[in-house]
C-alpha cells in the first residue's frame, strides 16, 4: 500500500495517495501500536503527502494526533528514523509557534 501511495503521489493523485497513507497508518497503529517505529514512518509519510496536497487542517491534525508525542520522549529511546522525524516535528512546531 505504501509503495502504491508513492506511485500515486508521483502521478499527482494526492487524494488517493492520502487515502492509502491513512489506511496504512491505521493498520500500523492497530498492529504495532502508536509509538512503534513503523507507525511513526507511516505517520510521517501521511504528513508529507498532506503537506503536498495543501490540506493544512488535516496536516495539523495528523501532526498532533500521531507525531507530537515524539517531543516528549528522550531521543536516546527512539529509533534512528524516529529521531529524524522528531527533529522535523520540533522544527515544524517551532515555526508554527
Amino acid at each position: 500500500m505504501s509503495k502504491l501511495a508513492v506511485t500515486l503521489r508521483g502521478q499527482g493523485d494526492l487524494a488517493e495517495a492520502c487515502k492509502l497513507r491513512e489506511e496504512t497508518l491505521d493498520i500500523q497503529r492497530r498492529l504495532r501500536g502508536p509509538e512503534h517505529a513503523a507507525t511513526t514512518i507511516s505517520a510521517w509519510n501521511l504528513l508529507r503527502t498532506l503537506q503536498d496536497s495543501g490540506e493544512i487542517a488535516a496536516e495539523l491534525a495528523a501532526l498532533k494526533r500521531d507525531l507530537l508525542w515524539l517531543l516528549d520522549r528522550d531521543p536516546a529511546t527512539l529509533s534512528a528514523d524516529q529521531r529524524a522525524v522528531r527533529a522535523y516535528v520540533a522544527e515544524a512546531v517551532e515555526k508554527t509557534g
